[in-house]
């Protein structure tokens, strides 16, 4: 297959707005240490490294995912630092990642993956964060004393919310995919032109 559907742009108003953003995820990622937060500081931490890594692969600056994703995985994890934290709202920065890293496997290696595994990889990666996230909770309660898990309903509805949101961010993207496409180089443009 020539081209693939991608969520990484070559287009220089792109490369400002997301390495604006990479630079507030480098912040929080700091914020996040400082306050002892290492968990979210790694996950932080990877959501940087994902977005960076067209640029470091192409060694190309304008070569850096969409800002309209990395926005979908910032304005979650800068909430949960604002101490506005919805866990749902956390399942789409998951699901932005598991997005990000399919396609960038897509555009930047011999691997080829079809719009409809990526999303089901994306929604299939957002439920198997939120069921470790459940059990990594269950056994700090039962180890640590914690009271991270209120009840088993609230767990199950947590699930629940998880998995729409891998779908709901799934049918998004999936939209995103008929008005972008990117060949093996990585570099893309808006509707379907590819750049030669």
């Amino acid at each position: 297959m020539d081209s693939s559907p991608s969520l990484v742009e070559d287009r220089s108003r792109n490369a400002v707005v997301s390495w604006s953003l990479v630079a507030v995820l480098s912040v929080v990622v700091v914020l996040d240490v400082l306050r002892g937060d290492l968990l979210w500081a790694v996950f932080t931490a990877v959501v940087v490294a994902v977005a960076a890594l067209p640029a470091v692969v192409t060694r190309d600056r304008s070569v850096v995912v969409s800002w309209e994703a990395l926005a979908l995985a910032t304005v979650p994890l800068v909430a949960r630092l604002a101490g506005r934290s919805v866990e749902l709202l956390t399942y789409v920065s998951v699901a932005t990642l598991a997005l990000l890293v399919a396609l960038e496997i897509v555009a930047f290696t011999d691997a080829e993956m079809p719009p409809w595994f990526a999303v089901t990889f994306v929604v299939m990666t957002t439920m198997t964060v939120a069921a470790l996230w459940a059990v990594v909770q269950y056994h700090a309660d039962a180890l640590l004393g914690t009271e991270l898990l209120s009840s088993r309903t609230a767990l199950m509805w947590d699930l629940l919310g998880a998995t729409g949101v891998g779908i709901a961010a799934g049918v998004v993207f999936e939209f995103y995919f008929l008005r972008t496409t990117v060949p093996r180089d990585g570099r893309v443009t808006s509707g379907g032109e590819t750049d030669g």
